[in-house]
Parts: structure tokens; sequence; C-alpha cells
């Protein structure tokens, strides 16, 4: 769950805008004003499209939203056997996609994002 505005996933993609505004370090802010525009079109892209936010891997299907991700028994035949070292195969209760997730790095992407490094 993102800590910034935990009770509104709307918003959690605006940690994209705030990762580079919001900075003691000079060097670590936007480089200018064409660099922030370039990914806030890209995230007013990533938003309307309806793309989840990280977070929400570990709740919803990022594809229908619906269903959950539960542990796909099967996915040796689709990811290969075994699944690559740090691979989980998942499939959704409701869509039945099925998904091959790095949930360290997925885990490592939140923390960073809620550290706002």
């Amino acid at each position: 769950m993102n800590k910034v505005y935990p009770d509104n996933p709307d918003t959690w993609h605006l940690y994209h805008i705030f990762a580079r505004t919001i900075r003691h370090d000079p060097s670590n802010r936007w480089q200018s004003a064409e660099d922030a525009i370039s990914v806030c079109n890209h995230l007013r892209r990533v938003i309307l499209g309806g793309y989840p936010a990280v977070e929400e891997f570990f709740d919803h299907c990022p594809v229908c939203g619906v269903g959950s991700l539960e542990d796909f028994s099967g996915s040796h035949m689709v990811f290969g056997n075994p699944n690559p070292a740090g691979i989980s195969g998942k499939q959704c209760s409701y869509c039945g996609i099925c998904l091959a997730i790095n949930y360290e790095h997925l885990r490592n992407q939140i923390k960073k994002m809620e550290s706002m490094e």
C-alpha cells in the first residue's frame, strides 16, 4: 500500500512526479521543465490507460482488476521448468491470465517509492 495516499489508489501514480519534485539535493530534481512535462505526459497516458500502480499487484489482477492473483501450479509448462529464480507463476482467479512476477523486484520498487529515493 502506498504510504503517501494510503486510502486513494487512484493517486498512487503521482509518486513519479513527487519523486523528482521534493528533493533537498537539486541534482535529484527535474533538470528542465521539458523533463517534467515529458514524465507528466507519460503518466497521463498510464492513468488514462487504466494501468494499476505496482502496489496493487498484491491485491488485484493487473489485467482485469477483478480477480486475485493465486499460485499457478502449472506455471512450469508456460514459463519453463523450473521457473527462473525469484519468479512466481500466478494466475488470475477471474480472467485466468497467467503472469510471471518477480515479487522481490516488485517489493524493492515499492520500498524505493515509499522512501522517496
